[in-house]
């Protein structure tokens, strides 16, 4: 009886000890894996200061007495205090709310961008990419016909047709974004349709529309989605540097001077080469 008790407690003794062993490498495992996903500093900052500019364009236009257009004529570009945080213009009008009113236009043509181009791109990459033959080679071909058409002068034809209306001005911007989604997600799908999974689907009979809805749309969502945010209001596209480019040129040329000459810059003196304005558009 006594070798048995005696085995009994060494058994006893080794499995605490291997637990309390175990504890802290499980603990430590545990605070790797959050300081991993913990998101850095920046990012939080980031997030935390765009929660602050949404909630205040969604919800201080809501308060009484909220009018970007009144001019409190009292204070003619005054600085700021406590009846105007960050003071008023030059007409007398608050900037904090002329400031909020600016913020909730850019977040109403920001979404309905991303949800004509989500939508309507996403839907047509994913019959390019899947069904391929004449279907893809169709899309490819409206797509391509759709990139020509010069978007900034078709987006103030319109507006200058329908009147100036964020509705518009969202719809149209978001319906020259889809040939840019239409072409990301053709291209996901068909990197998916040759993975392992797509072919095991295939071949286990499984139907096409389902294999599309099961298989391939939960990882084209996450791609489509990374693109919506950052490349459709990149500054660095070609269309936001049109835009930039006609609104510079409209704001250094007075009326009747687009045609005027400049001078060279100094640094084309120097290289003593030969150079040409910038040519504006009427």
């Amino acid at each position: 009886m006594s070798t048995a008790e005696n085995l009994s407690t060494a058994e006893s003794l080794s499995t605490a000890e291997s637990l309390s062993t175990a504890e802290p490498a499980a603990v430590t495992v545990v605070q790797a894996r959050t300081a991993r996903c913990r998101p850095p500093a920046g990012v939080l900052a980031a997030a935390a200061w765009l929660a602050v500019v949404a909630l205040a364009a969604l919800l201080l236009p809501l308060l009484p007495g909220f009018d970007p257009l009144h001019g409190d004529f009292a204070h003619p570009a005054a600085a700021p205090g406590p009846g105007h945080w960050l003071g008023t213009d030059g007409a007398s009008r608050d900037v904090l709310q002329r400031t909020v009113a600016g913020a909730r236009a850019s977040f109403t043509v920001a979404a309905l961008t991303i949800l004509v181009g989500l939508l309507g791109g996403g839907m047509l990459g994913l019959a390019a990419g899947w069904f391929r033959g004449p279907l893809d080679k169709a899309i490819g071909f409206a797509t391509d016909l759709l990139m020509s058409v010069p978007s900034l002068i078709l987006v103030m034809i319109v507006v200058s047709l329908r009147g100036p209306s964020i509705t518009v001005i969202g719809t149209l911007i978001g319906l020259f974004t889809v040939p840019h989604f239409t072409r990301v997600v053709r291209a996901v799908v068909l990197s998916l349709s040759e993975r392992g999974f797509v072919q095991a689907a295939r071949m286990l009979g499984t139907a096409p529309l389902r294999i599309l809805r099961r298989e391939i749309v939960p990882h084209v969502v996450p791609a489509a989605l990374t693109f919506a945010f950052t490349a459709t209001a990149s500054p660095s596209s070609p269309r936001a540097r049109s835009a930039s480019s006609a609104s510079d040129c409209a704001r250094r040329s007075p009326p009747g001077a687009a045609s005027s000459p400049r001078a060279a810059p100094p640094s084309a003196a120097r290289r003593g080469s030969r150079w040409r304005p910038p040519r504006c558009s009427a």
